[in-house]
């Protein structure tokens, strides 16, 4: 049986010619397999994605300080099963503004008091909504 590969060149690109070298591409439905894709029309901000080391590149920081904003309270990325840290969205977005409030002069401390604030300030305003939408 003789294989007849794709070949690339500099000017086109040559087909798979032997329709047998794949015998059962001709019995795949596509359709079919579009039962066993899964798709999210919107991806989830909250499912944790990226390493330690691609969430601290992404966000300009280094890895051991994700690690210390960890210990001290300030993110807590969830894990996979082996015990990696895994960073969302959300949590890039987060470290974003811990990176943003230590450029304005917060220390570490601080930065979690402000950042408890802004979550109960957000819980706040969703009992208010809560309260409203209802009566």
């Amino acid at each position: 049986m003789t294989l007849n590969l794709p070949v690339m060149t500099t000017t086109y690109l040559s087909l798979v010619t032997d329709i047998d070298f794949m015998p059962n591409w001709r019995s795949v439905n596509p359709l079919s397999l579009e039962k066993l894709m899964v798709r999210q029309a919107v991806p989830d901000p909250s499912r944790g994605v990226y390493g330690i080391s691609v969430a601290a590149s992404l966000v300009g920081n280094a890895p051991q300080n994700l690690r210390l904003y960890e210990a001290r309270g300030l993110i807590a990325p969830s894990r996979s099963d082996g015990g990696t840290r895994l960073y969302s969205e959300d949590d890039l977005a987060r470290l974003r503004e811990i990176s943003e409030l230590l450029e304005n002069g917060l220390n570490l401390a601080g930065i979690h008091m402000v950042l408890g604030l802004q979550q109960e300030n957000v819980r706040l305003q969703n009992e208010l909504d809560e309260r409203a939408a209802a009566g």
